[in-house]
């Protein structure tokens, strides 16, 4: 249902291109959600989500309760052992996104990546507090990002489709 519902929104949208982030799962979501758009598909490692070094990969509980991640979730700026932080991370997406609209003749762009990467930029753009996010609409204009819509984990999509 989800893919389906970014499927409707792509073209809904009038999306020119979708860019995704290499990794499988953002690909598999990329390719199922454009089936029927049949858009052109960038896969860049610039998309990918926050690199969480020795980390990645971990059971969930070992990872939240390590002291080193709680200290990368408390400020911003350190990095996670042998990956990266999160400001990083931001400054990654940031970066990426005005690359892509400084480089494209395309104005509707799409960007797959994953929830933790979106949710972070959001906060980061919008100096904002993180909240796990679904999907988010960004405007890029004068050489700046704006949020101008976004839907929490625990909100439907179809609700909010309507004001996009």
């Amino acid at each position: 249902e989800e893919i389906r519902n970014i499927s409707n929104s792509l073209k809904e949208n009038k999306i020119e291109v979708i860019y995704s982030s290499d990794f499988n799962r953002a690909m598999d979501t990329a390719k199922l959600a454009n089936t029927n758009n049949q858009l052109p598909i960038i896969i860049s490692k610039k998309a990918r989500g926050l690199n969480m070094g020795k980390y990645q990969g971990l059971e969930f509980q070992k990872f939240i309760n390590s002291e080193e991640v709680k200290r990368s979730f408390e400020n911003y700026n350190i990095r996670f052992p042998e990956g990266e932080s999160i400001n990083e991370l931001n400054n990654r997406l940031y970066t990426f996104i005005n690359e892509i609209c400084n480089q494209t003749s395309y104005e509707r762009i799409a960007i797959i990546t994953h929830s933790a990467a979106i949710s972070n930029l959001k906060a980061f753009v919008s100096n904002d507090k993180y909240i796990s996010l679904k999907m988010c609409c960004l405007m890029y204009k004068d050489n700046k990002l704006n949020v101008i819509d976004y839907i929490p984990v625990n909100e439907k999509i179809k609700n909010k489709q309507k004001r996009m």
